[in-house]
């Protein structure tokens, strides 16, 4: 049974279920998702989220019923003549739109009739496993001149554990939210009076914009750019230079009265042209290029309000915008210099394992929407696919989804709940070098036209902290904190201390909050940890007398005393706060603390690996993301295939989402699975991988887990060693396994 299929039928049993118990509501439309399905009806009293309960119910029922589902046909006279008996004008509409031609079909489960091409199941006991998940408003046909409907999201699987999985994801993708959680924290807000899609920054929002713009300011700086500043407005003039003005405005804020001796104004919605203008302010060689121009943009773009969402999507934003101007052989260089930028920038932030790639072209049957020069089109694509391709990129096709002007590489990414959007993009623009006059003189002495590669080092400031609330569900790493330590005074006594360290640690560039109310040290500590502080002083009377500071970590709790010197460099060892910003190269520095962590824990003596003379030798690989686990046990299989020893490494670095393709591809060269997770055997890698396994390529999979039952008490090697979660544990499990399918 294909899940799409199942999810229409689903949507047609909530449609059922709401007619039994709102006999007078209106259908709409009932299509399917990527992830479930929904359906629009007109309520003669709006409903809520409490009745959900009910109607899930209702389709329980109707379930166990177990309705036999049929398709019939009709002539378009005697279809309209039904709806209209039913009291269905949406129905009517939709089939007055079809073409003359166009099959009317309708499915039948016992007294409830919808208009719908299918298909879909034959029973309706087949759909048992589903949940409503949430309402919304949704014009009739997206058409906000329509009357406004009520939409009904939910979703349906074909087992119980599967739609488990589903809602505990949704539930995390809700815990992470960064339109929730960035207000929960006090990083952004928004007002009715202020307007949609106009976000006011917070003051711990307005620190983390300003610790990223300063970052990536001084990296480019430090790569060769120079820094423009330019106007928010412009003439129309410009725009229409550009293309802008008959490609773009829809998008755009309009200004002033045609009328008037200046004309109309409009907000920019770019910077393109105003860098353009700087470029011409001189004549210029080919020995002056390339000129790689950088600003930190105000932007401003007319977004649909149905469009808008918190950070993601707003009507003004601030762009890491840039223009870089070179030589047609100096295009492919500066394309990988741009590519490598953002590379570092995601690395960094962690957000490079996010992303991937659409390569974006013209679409030759719409030229309406772009500057119709096939030859310059098809020149221009060819030569963005030969860069792609040289560097080794992975990407889609994306027709239909160039800039006016040029294809563009664009670095997409999805938010908690799937959807994707574009964080960065490098395009190449053949066109508007030549509309705006730009020349440079070449080395024969003629006067050429310049490529322009259009990029963004970081894209959209907004939708990145966006995805950066969402990526650490708040927990910013902690030199992007927008506070690093509180301080806190145990009583009164110790006020005057607290205001000391305060003076401290700011002189070296942390940033602190002091809190000396008269609260109960548990009570500040509570609050710290949910607005996800990533180190607490606590200083009380013995403190005090020992000249040392109590620290606590967000992560690890008590970390114990330490000098107030001796916490500084600790904290500034661990990449914290100016360290990381004026390092030349943050990266690295971040890598070493990575490396001396894992070194101090595992151990600074090799020792030689021990193979077992018969059966498999596990090696379990451990360390933090980024320190190099799959490099090295790619090197280590190599090493094993020399010997005589087969291995296959499978970088399992996350569950969600879960690496199917992977899964599969390594369980199809098997003959059984182990999986190995530190936690309850439910809800986690293994259920993930059954579930997958069990699907594709069913063999047997055993899950090496914590019981779900309270564990014994112990550090962390003693518990491990307990429940065998070690090599030894592990080896014995894998040798038992063979023994078993053989």
């Amino acid at each position: 049974m294909e899940l799409d299929i199942l999810r229409h039928s689903a949507s047609h049993l909530l449609a059922h279920a709401v007619k039994r118990l709102y006999p007078d509501a209106l259908l709409a439309i009932g299509p399917t998702t990527k992830t479930g399905f929904y359906y629009d009806f007109e309520f003669s009293t709006p409903i809520t989220l409490a009745d959900f309960d009910k109607i899930e119910q209702e389709m329980t029922k109707i379930s166990k019923e177990n309705l036999k589902i049929e398709r019939f046909e009709l002539p378009r006279d005697e279809a309209i003549k039904l709806m209209q008996e039913q009291g269905q004008p949406y129905k009517v509409e939709l089939i007055n739109d079809l073409a003359q031609d166009e099959v009317i079909s309708f499915y039948r489960q016992g007294d409830f009739v919808d208009l719908c091409r299918g298909p879909h199941i034959n029973y309706t006991a087949k759909i048992k496993h589903f949940k409503l998940l949430s309402l919304a408003g949704a014009y009739w046909r997206g058409n906000e001149k329509n009357k406004m409907l009520t939409r009904i999201y939910g979703t349906a699987f074909a087992t119980r554990e599967e739609l488990d999985a589903h809602i505990n994801a949704l539930e995390e993708a809700k815990r992470r939210d960064h339109n929730k959680l960035g207000r929960e924290l006090g990083i952004f807000m928004t007002e009715e009076n202020v307007g949609q899609g106009l976000p006011l920054f917070m003051p711990k929002g307005a620190k983390i914009m300003q610790k990223l713009i300063r970052w990536v300011e001084d990296e480019e700086e430090r790569r060769g750019y120079v820094l423009t500043r330019t106007p928010f407005m412009a003439k129309s003039n410009l725009y229409k230079i550009s293309g802008h003005w008959d490609h773009y405005l829809d998008g755009m804020f309009v200004l002033g009265k045609e009328e008037l001796d200046d004309g109309l104004k409009a907000l920019r919605p770019m910077t393109c042209p105003f860098q353009y203008m700087i470029y011409k302010n001189g004549v210029k060689s080919y020995r002056d290029l390339p000129v790689r121009y950088a600003e930190t943009s105000t932007l401003f773009r007319n977004e649909n309000s149905g469009e808008m969402h918190g950070l993601i999507r707003v009507r003004q934003f601030t762009l890491s915008d840039g223009h870089i101007v070179c030589t047609p052989e100096q295009v492919k260089d500066e394309f990988k210099n741009a590519l490598e930028l953002s590379y570092y920038l995601l690395d960094t932030l962690g957000l490079r394992e996010d992303i991937t790639f659409r390569f974006s072209k013209w679409d030759p049957n719409n030229t309406e929407k772009y500057i119709n020069d096939p030859v310059k089109w098809e020149q221009t694509e060819s030569l963005m696919k030969d860069i792609l391709d040289g560097l080794n990129i992975d990407y889609v096709e994306g027709i239909g989804e160039a800039a006016f002007y040029g294809p563009k590489l664009d670095f997409q990414i999805k938010n908690v709940y799937g959807k994707e959007d574009t964080i960065i993009t490098i395009q190449i623009d053949f066109s508007l070098s030549e509309r705006f006059g730009m020349e440079y003189t070449d080395a024969d002495g003629v006067k050429k036209n310049p490529y322009i590669l259009h990029r963004s080092s970081i894209g959209c400031y907004e939708r990145t902290l966006a995805l950066l609330i969402e990526k650490y569900a708040g927990a910013f790493p902690t030199w992007l904190a927008p506070v690093q330590v509180v301080a806190m005074s145990l009583t009164d006594r110790t006020i005057p201390d607290v205001e000391n360290i305060a003076q401290e640690l700011t002189k070296v560039g942390i940033s602190i909050q002091k809190d000396i109310r008269a609260e109960k040290i548990g009570y500040k500590i509570r609050e710290a940890q949910i607005n996800k502080v990533p180190y607490m002083l606590i200083i009380g009377d013995k403190d005090k007398e020992a000249g040392v500071v109590s620290v606590r970590s967000r992560k690890d709790g008590d970390i114990g005393q330490f000098k107030l010197e001796d916490f500084i460099k600790k904290i500034n060892e661990r990449a914290i706060g100016v360290e990381v910003l004026q390092s030349l190269t943050p990266r690295q520095q971040v890598i070493k603390i990575v490396n001396d962590e894992l070194t101090s824990l595992m151990g600074k003596e090799n020792t030689k690996l021990e193979f077992s003379k018969k059966g498999i030798t596990p090696i379990m690989l451990v360390g933090l993301q980024g320190a190099g686990k799959t490099t090295t046990g790619g090197k280590l299989a190599n090493l094993l295939k020399e010997k005589g020893i087969s291995a296959t490494v499978l970088d399992m670095y996350c569950v969600k989402p879960l690496d199917r393709a992977a899964v599969i591809k390594a369980a199809k060269s098997v003959k059984a699975v182990i999986t190995v997770e530190e936690h309850s055997p439910f809800g986690g890698l293994g259920s993930m991988v059954s579930q997958v396994v069990g699907c594709e390529c069913p063999k047997k999979v055993v899950n090496l887990s914590l019981p779900d039952t309270p564990v014994i008490t112990g550090t962390g090697r003693e518990v491990f060693n307990y429940y065998g979660l070690n090599a030894e544990g592990i080896a014995s499990k894998v040798l038992e396994l063979i023994n078993d399918v053989k």
